[in-house]
């Protein structure tokens, strides 16, 4: 993925995104399969931690998603 090709506020929608999907993650019971898997999958976190470094790159305030 051309992360730097993208614009600030399209990358700024999907760390959102990653940081929604994680909310809902965590808060589904124990007993429930999680909807999006994002602990579960290894491809969330670099995708996560690739978006905060092109956002830190580009001096963008945001909320570091709580892995």
């Amino acid at each position: 993925m051309n992360i730097p090709g993208f614009s600030t506020n399209g990358l700024l929608m999907m760390h959102g995104g990653i940081r929604d999907a994680l909310a809902v993650d965590d808060n589904t019971g124990e007993d429930h399969e999680k909807p999006f898997g994002v602990r579960e999958y290894a491809d969330w976190r670099p995708l996560g931690d690739a978006l905060e470094a092109e956002l830190g790159r580009r001096k963008v305030t945001y909320t570091k998603i709580p892995w």
